[in-house]
């Protein structure tokens, strides 16, 4: 190391290339021994051999005279010694291969175009740079230097950031501490629903055992007054009995009005931009009741289509399929007062504030109109429309008919009469990226509050809101709907809606959310819905003989 130490410092003006440019501004460059370098060593060359294309230090210019084989050798010294295979001395280890030319050495920095360079990027590409430095000189004022100074303090800096960071992540006991309190609050809230169930089935099994015992001694002492034929002290028994019977009774009914117990759903959220959201928990109830809708005469399967309740106690159903026929249906004693075939199906209906009725009969392209449905459905009234309508919503004393082929919407008087086009064909309407998010609204709702009507699309899987103004917006496409058909609005602005395909009954939120309301699939097709909003009944019907009814 001494040997080429002082090698380096004898070396002369001549045995020197040196870039263009001012001195000051630029540095030496030597060019090495070639033969040398691959040894490991690095010598100044002195001079060049033509014939072997290699660059000469002192001691092997010298030995490169003396064989025979090299006496007729050209060779060329100092400033005749060719550039092109120019190479820095390295007075260190190289610190990085070059990335454009991986077999050679960085040697170079070039402040203008801020590039490391090698010594073929010199030689195509910095020729010209006349601040071109080589690491070596860089090198010996490195300690001086306030960039290296800034970017190490920044590197000693961030490294100590980084140790305290990863500190703090490597905590486990941190993650099994939020795992711990989230899954208890989880628990905790599931836990206050089931005891709300346990206290509600202790009190209503109070509430029946405590009748029963009752009743039960009330017939027994009835039957043994009888047996004596003590009548006067059993009439006077059942005088008494009738006015405690139906105090017994009226707090039974009470007591035991909701005695439904919850089912649990975790629901994930999936199309939704909050990432942060896992999903909710909702509470489903179950069924309680089921009415039966085919009369006896019938020979085919109902097919509902729609159903609308009248009062408490009367709901009118259509049913579409090969009964083809109306049907007013007492829902508290579960009978059939009354049938009127149709020669054509029944689709939706509507109820003014009158009372009235209005049904629309698509394949006959008119409107049928109940003048007293209650009582007798038999009086009726055709409207011609002259339109396939199939979708109807009564509002604001006007009748809102959707149609279908084209898709227009129209408001016409309670006698048929045209009044206003809300929109020529809703199903020419398409999202941001091109598709129709109406082509088939076979079902519809009205916001009484807003005058808006709602329709569903099954072949889109979509609801769609059309102002009273006429103009449509998208309020929800998705495959979670599969085929989305009967619709009902609840209280707090949610959706109530049929999934054909899904046999389930869906409710859709302002926002956009969909989760399942019933506490299991159906066993049949559902497309028709209604809510009795006052008592928190919902009923479900569809391909089948039977309404399901749910507490919600």
């Amino acid at each position: 190391m001494a040997d080429y130490l002082e090698t380096i410092s004898n070396i002369s003006e001549s045995e020197c290339v040196i870039l263009e440019g001012d001195i000051d501004d630029v540095c030496e460059k030597l060019i090495i021994c070639e033969p040398c370098s691959e040894d490991g060593t690095e010598f100044p060359a002195r001079g060049y051999c033509v014939d072997c294309e290699e660059y000469l230090c002192e001691k092997c210019y010298s030995h490169h005279l003396t064989p025979r084989p090299f006496r007729k050798h050209v060779l060329q010294e100092g400033n005749e010694m060719p550039r092109e295979k120019t190479k820095y001395m390295s007075r260190g280890h190289p610190l990085a291969r070059c990335g454009f030319h991986p077999e050679n050495n960085i040697i170079a920095y070039c402040p203008s175009h801020d590039q490391l360079c090698c010594e073929t990027c010199v030689l195509v590409g910095h020729q010209v740079c006349k601040d071109t430095i080589s690491i070596d000189f860089l090198a010996v004022e490195i300690d001086s230097n306030v960039e290296f100074k800034t970017f190490y303090t920044r590197l000693l800096q961030m490294e100590q950031q980084y140790r305290i960071k990863q500190h703090v992540i490597a905590q486990l006991e941190l993650v099994d501490q939020y795992y711990n309190e989230a899954l208890h609050s989880f628990q905790y809230k599931l836990y206050e629903i089931r005891m709300k169930d346990i206290d509600l089935i202790s009190t209503t099994m109070k509430a029946y055992d405590a009748a029963a015992k009752q009743t039960s001694l009330w017939v027994s002492e009835m039957e043994r007054l009888w047996l004596s034929r003590e009548f006067g002290q059993l009439f006077t028994l059942v005088k008494i009995t009738q006015a405690h019977l139906d105090m017994v009774d009226n707090n039974v009914h009470q007591l035991c009005q909701d005695s439904t117990i919850h089912r649990y759903s975790f629901s994930v959220i999936e199309d939704t931009m909050d990432i942060d959201e896992l999903g909710r928990l909702y509470t489903i109830n179950y069924s309680i009741d089921k009415i039966n809708i085919k009369h006896p005469n019938e020979n085919f399967n109902c097919m509902i289509r729609d159903m609308v309740l009248l009062t408490t106690d009367l709901m009118l159903v259509c049913d579409y399929g090969s009964n083809c026929c109306l049907k007013l249906v007492n829902i508290c004693t579960n009978t059939i007062i009354s049938a009127l075939e149709l020669n054509s199906g029944p689709w939706q209906m509507t109820v003014t504030d009158s009372g009235d009725v209005y049904v629309a009969v698509p394949a006959n392209r008119k409107l049928l109109h109940l003048r007293s449905p209650t009582t007798d459905i038999s009086n009726i009234r055709e409207i011609n429309i002259n339109e396939q309508c199939s979708a109807l919503e009564f509002h604001d004393n006007l009748l809102k008919v959707q149609c279908i082929g084209p898709c227009k919407l129209k408001e016409v008087d309670l006698d048929g009469h045209p009044q206003r086009l809300l929109h020529g064909d809703i199903s020419a309407l398409t999202t941001y990226n091109g598709e129709r998010y109406v082509t088939h609204p076979y079902s519809s709702v009205v916001n009484k509050a807003t005058g808006s009507m709602y329709v569903s699309c099954c072949n889109q899987n979509s609801i769609t809101e059309i102002t009273p103004d006429g103009k449509v917006q998208l309020l929800v496409k998705s495959e979670c709907l599969r085929s989305p058909f009967g619709l009902c609005l609840d209280t707090d602005g949610s959706f109530l809606v049929c999934s054909c395909m899904g046999k389930c009954v869906l409710r859709v939120t302002p926002d956009g959310d969909i989760h399942d309301v019933l506490p299991e699939p159906l066993d049949f097709t559902p497309s028709a819905i209604t809510l009795d909003q006052a008592n928190r009944r919902l009923f479900v019907g569809g391909n089948n003989d039977k309404i399901y009814v749910y507490d919600i």
